[in-house]
């Protein structure tokens, strides 16, 4: 049986195609490793922790820039800019005065009318987590982005909103 010379060619391109789909799909798997857990802070100073720490924190980020929070009443707020070689997020931190305040903004950020006194929402680019009066976003601008944030967070974070395995 003799194999032109188109044979070959789409032969090395399905041979190509397969490697490479290879390839991408254990880049996927590997680059966006889910985290565990999702925590929150038990206490507000956990998240002054984060800032206080680490030189990497840019604390003149205003909490007037959540697009989210518009006139929701909180007791303690506060949000950062984190820039380092490869992880780079925007983190929202609030204590509202109930928690019926955490579930508007909740609402606020998912479009989702809320009722839950714990829960996350987590898409694309942000993380929206909440438990009881307390929230926090993480944006960043992809989705691997906001895993490795949570994953960051999570070492000064105490309290498990959510097992996720």
């Amino acid at each position: 049986m003799h194999i032109t010379q188109k044979q070959k060619w789409i032969s090395a391109f399905v041979v190509l195609g397969i490697l490479l789909l290879a390839c991408a799909i254990f880049f996927v798997m590997g680059y966006l490793k889910r985290p565990d857990k999702i925590k929150i802070f038990s206490d507000f100073h956990e998240v002054i922790k984060i800032e206080e720490q680490d030189s990497n924190a840019d604390k003149s980020w205003s909490i007037s820039k959540d697009r989210y929070l518009s006139t929701l009443n909180y007791v303690q707020a506060t949000s950062f800019r984190y820039k380092e070689k490869d992880l780079k997020f925007t983190l929202y931190a609030y204590v509202f005065q109930d928690a019926s305040q955490a579930q508007a903004y909740f609402t606020n950020a998912t479009g989702m009318d809320h009722h839950l006194e714990k829960d996350f929402f987590m898409d694309n680019d942000e993380l929206i987590v909440i438990d009881g009066n307390r929230a926090y976003q993480i944006e960043a601008n992809a989705l691997f982005k906001v895993y490795r944030a949570v994953e960051f967070i999570n070492e000064y974070f105490s309290e498990t909103v959510i097992t996720l395995r």
